[in-house]
């Protein structure tokens, strides 16, 4: 009997997975629609961003996109200029929505710090030193760090990393892992550094390799540089202070930008933490006024309710007189085109070269940094409402009561969301388009 042999191959049936109709959450998978930049999966209710480039669908804080590989270029919006050394131009907000439920939303212990936001996710540091993760679509807690002691300067966020000063102590926590992990009761630090120095004193600065950090010592400042990954010390530089305050660190080019109330003046180089250049600006700084940076120019205030810049360019440091307010100057916030001025009587607006375009009277003074977006500006005056203004007027387009009594924190602007803290412990958020 012949028996004939073939070496055909059998048919191979390839299953396709489409994970753009699928939720990414480990603890998921369930087919969900994901439509535009930002989703909400049906089936757990967890928020997760859009590839912008083949639409698939990935958790928050996702450096890479699951479906293609390609770079998701996490953009992180900080309460406190300086925070990180890029600036997010925003879309000019045209009409805000209603807030809407689960907001607001009571986190049960008060806010001293400004709260931070990532896509999709918002950061809250309580002053019990609970740390709360809320999505920004849902207002669902995520998850809750306990660092056990207060947390009384603003963290930082880079890459699904987290960095928080409680006292002296600076660590590290993997936001982007633990958001994949709910079960978890407790995430610990992936390491913690304990810096020479009383404290941290100011908000916590980042670039893509470091946290950068100041602490005081009687009559010395102490800044140093950590590595994000491993939490050792790139380097420290110490200058001394006596008595003066010291504005927060800023990030220009590829300097950080030390300034005291006295109006000293250090630069000190990003990778060596060399000071390349001390000067004074010949005049005093209001303590209460934090300076704002875009691009080169820093945005400054001396106790008179001056505003000022200084330009930081190849050429040396430039220092332009802009604007005399007449009145007790409580912030100052810029984009490339305008200035905003809050203070004891309103708001008001400048062009980028200090020439007013408008002052409101709206018979409350404004405490907290304003935004300003494209062409608008939203602020939150120190009775709990909310202001929109268009640039080329000065009444109010729309004033929406937030928050029962003080004002709190500086309001946060992300992608679809504008977000009110109250010092309280209130958290409001509601759409803009």
């Amino acid at each position: 009997m012949n028996l004939a042999v073939t070496n055909q191959p059998a048919a191979i049936e390839t299953a396709v997975f489409e994970l753009r109709h699928y939720c990414p959450y480990l603890g998921c998978g369930e087919r969900t629609n994901a439509n535009g930049r930002e989703s909400v999966c049906g089936q757990c209710g967890s928020s997760f961003t859009v590839c912008h480039k083949c639409g698939v669908g990935n958790r928050l804080l996702a450096c890479f996109c699951r479906g293609c590989g390609e770079n998701q270029q996490t953009e992180v919006w900080p309460m406190e200029a300086g925070l990180r050394s890029d600036i997010v131009e925003r879309a000019s907000v045209k009409s805000v929505g209603n807030v809407q439920a689960p907001f607001p939303l009571q986190l049960g212990a008060g806010v001293q710090v400004s709260p931070i936001a990532a896509d999709g996710l918002i950061v809250i540091a309580q002053s019990d030193g609970v740390i709360s993760l809320l999505g920004e679509y849902t207002g669902s807690r995520l998850g809750t760090l306990s660092l056990g002691a207060p947390v009384l300067v603003t963290p930082a966020l880079n890459s699904g990393l987290l960095f928080v000063a409680t006292g002296a102590k600076l660590s590290a926590f993997d936001i982007a892992s633990f958001l994949d992990e709910r079960a978890l009761q407790q995430l610990d630090p992936i390491w913690s550094e304990e810096c020479e120095g009383e404290a941290i004193t100011q908000p916590l600065l980042v670039d893509d390799d470091a946290v950068y950090c100041l602490t005081r010592s009687g009559p010395r400042a102490i800044l140093h540089a950590i590595a994000q990954g491993s939490g050792s010390q790139l380097w420290r530089t110490e200058f001394t202070v006596e008595r003066q305050q010291l504005a927060p660190p800023l990030l220009i080019l590829d300097q950080i930008v030390v300034i005291n109330t006295a109006g000293e003046v250090n630069l000190i180089q990003r990778k060596t933490g060399q000071i390349e250049k001390t000067f004074a600006l010949n005049r005093t700084l209001d303590p209460q006024v934090q300076p704002f940076a875009v691009n080169n120019r820093i945005y400054l205030s001396d106790p008179r309710g001056f505003i000022f810049e200084l330009v930081l360019g190849g050429s040396g440091p430039l220092i332009n007189s802009l604007y005399d307010c007449k009145s007790r100057v409580s912030s100052v916030a810029a984009s490339s085109q305008f200035i905003a001025v809050a203070h004891m009587a309103g708001i008001t607006l400048l062009s980028a070269r200090g020439h007013e375009l408008w002052s409101s009277d709206i018979s409350e003074s404004v405490s907290t940094t304003p935004i300003v977006a494209g062409e608008s500006v939203f602020a939150l005056d120190d009775s709990g409402n909310g202001l929109l203004f268009n640039v080329l007027r000065a009444n109010p387009e729309r004033r929406m009561k937030l928050l029962p009594g003080e004002a709190g924190l500086t309001p946060l602007i992300t992608h679809s969301q504008i977000v009110v803290v109250g010092a309280d412990g209130k958290v409001v958020a509601f759409s803009w388009h």
